[in-house]
């Protein structure tokens, strides 16, 4: 079985790496939201849990730009066939897609935040660096993480069914865009002082509470993802898939 995921993932990271736009995402990303973000929020980029929104939208957003290719990019280059004619499993086909699409995200994510806190402390370098907290650090990885497998395993189940990338594309924008574009639009409408409370110094809120509120999160995401990911698994059928293809 993870020898088959393995192949699988293989075969996506090749093809994907193949893509000139890839590396053109990561840099742009790295660009807007470790050095855009982190010269607008100084420290606050390193130490505010306000910052964990952005673990949580980052991988959302990377997910979203190659999952659609996941079956619906092999059904227009027709080589889904030839996909689906391998000994590979079903469960390694779905794992396999969905892990290199997490992992793209992730890959970025990180990469954006260590150019983030590489800003933050050319900036503001006093002698010693400025790090993350580690349990900031660890809470973000984990929303990330399953941020991006609940994006991921969404996109699964609307690239098995589009006839196009395209399709699949507006499909998971439709759904998940607005999800990510309304708290944006809220923030900014909230008053001047309360923007650069929340976005330009470290918010200052007891340990307890952050635990509490993220806890609550991670756990909602924990849920949503087994519910999501069983549903991909067992809706992936190798002739109903190749029938609408």
């Amino acid at each position: 079985m993870w020898a088959d995921i393995r192949t699988v993932m293989w075969k996506e990271w090749k093809e994907l790496l193949e893509q000139r736009w890839v590396f053109w995402g990561m840099f742009s990303q790295a660009g807007t939201f470790g050095v855009f973000l982190a010269i607008h929020q100084g420290i606050a980029f390193v130490h505010s849990p306000v910052s964990l929104s952005y673990w949580v939208w980052l991988p959302s957003i990377m997910v979203m730009t190659v999952i659609a290719d996941a079956f619906a990019g092999e059904r227009e280059r027709h080589t889904l066939e030839s996909l689906l004619a391998t000994r590979l499993s079903s469960s390694a086909i779905v794992l396999g897609k969905l892990g290199t699409a997490v992992g793209y995200a992730l890959a970025i994510t990180a990469t954006a935040v260590l150019v983030g806190v590489l800003v933050v402390n050319i900036q503001f370098y006093a002698g010693r660096p400025i790090l993350v907290p580690p349990l900031f650090g660890l809470l973000g990885a984990g929303l990330s993480l399953l941020m991006a497998i609940l994006v991921g395993s969404a996109g699964v189940l609307i690239s098995m069914r589009a006839t196009t990338v395209r399709q699949a594309q507006l499909t998971i924008a439709m759904i998940f865009v607005p999800l990510t574009i309304i708290p944006a639009s809220i923030l900014l409408e909230l008053p001047g002082p309360l923007q650069t409370l929340l976005l330009g110094q470290p918010v200052h809120v007891p340990m307890t509470e952050i635990l509490a509120i993220v806890g609550t999160i991670i756990g909602i995401l924990i849920i949503a993802d087994i519910v999501l990911l069983s549903i991909a698994l067992r809706r992936f059928h190798r002739a109903e898939v190749t029938l609408e293809s």
